[in-house]
């Protein structure tokens, strides 16, 4: 996967949109908390759905084939405090997200509901954050042409079963727990107040603290060599990283995007990325805490 880099605004913006953009998945899981007969239902046009992956705890993603196409529909749960700090959490992600993209509300989706796009016109998709009591549900609807009304319609009433099944019981507990993140190494890398952390699905998982700062897990299964020669076409310094084999690298100093350290390492037959994302460069130090943070993750791969 290459290192991905996004305009220098909210570091956790950036790293929500790297976890929607992360793709692939390892097993087909069915989603907890949205039927595939609802999207089947929902979005007829773009089926017949399949592969429900990572559902059970924090994110679903379908695959729809229509003739040599195609199409995607992910969603992903983040669980606040309170129903007030859901809510100021997407007003803050929207007035961020409207610097670099198109901003539209998103009626019947929570107060601060918005869908985004891309500024250029003619981008295919629809990309969403919205939010219920302590639910926010993130998500993108990828088809094959510009996204109609209907289309939005059609997602709406999904995202409102994801924002309605959020509050079931244990949801908020099973998603804050993720076993790719040793307590102690994160109390390293993100030392500030209001230390949160989320899995969403069996293959990412985020943290972040009041600062700003976040650390970002993504697994999938792949192939090792593409990743890594896509990674050398940035305007970032690398180093290699023989504690987890030839083809882990670091990539950090980017000229780009928010100031970050990216891990990539490969536990065969998956591909990971962490990253952490703070307000300043990562130093020497930090880097090496996730050099050992990766280390105790392929320790759990093996």
């Amino acid at each position: 996967m290459p290192v991905v880099r996004f305009p220098r605004y909210s570091t956790l913006a950036s790293s929500l949109l790297i976890l929607l953009g992360a793709v692939g998945a390892s097993a087909a899981e069915p989603c907890a908390w949205l039927p595939i007969a609802e999207v089947e239902r929902a979005l007829p046009d773009y089926g017949p759905w399949e592969g429900e992956v990572g559902g059970a705890v924090g994110a679903c993603q379908f695959v729809g084939n229509t003739q040599e196409l195609t199409n995607s529909l992910g969603l992903n749960q983040q669980f606040k405090a309170t129903p007030a700090e859901a809510a100021h959490f997407v007003k803050s992600l929207k007035a961020e997200m409207a610097k670099s993209y198109r901003i539209e509300a998103a009626p019947g989706l929570g107060a601060e509901a918005f869908f985004y796009s891309p500024k250029e016109k003619g981008e295919d998709g629809l990309w969403w954050v919205a939010h219920q009591g302590k639910v926010v549900v993130m998500g993108m609807l990828v088809v094959h042409h510009p996204a109609t009304t209907e289309d939005k319609a059609a997602a709406g009433s999904l995202v409102k079963q994801a924002l309605v099944a959020g509050n079931r019981p244990q949801m908020a507990e099973k998603a804050a727990s993720c076993p790719y993140f040793e307590p102690g190494l994160m109390k390293k890398l993100l030392p500030g107040k209001g230390y949160t952390s989320q899995q969403f699905g069996e293959n990412s998982c985020m943290a972040n603290d009041a600062n700003g700062a976040a650390v970002v897990l993504t697994r999938i299964e792949s192939k090792p060599q593409p990743f890594a020669d896509a990674r050398r076409n940035d305007t970032c310094s690398h180093t290699a990283v023989d504690a987890l084999g030839p083809y882990a690298d670091m990539a950090y100093a980017c000229k780009s995007g928010n100031p970050s350290a990216d891990l990539l390492f490969v536990v065969a037959p998956h591909v990971y990325t962490v990253s952490l994302t703070t307000s300043k460069e990562p130093s020497a130090a930090q880097r090496a805490d996730l050099v050992r943070l990766g280390q105790f993750i392929a320790s759990l791969g093996r």
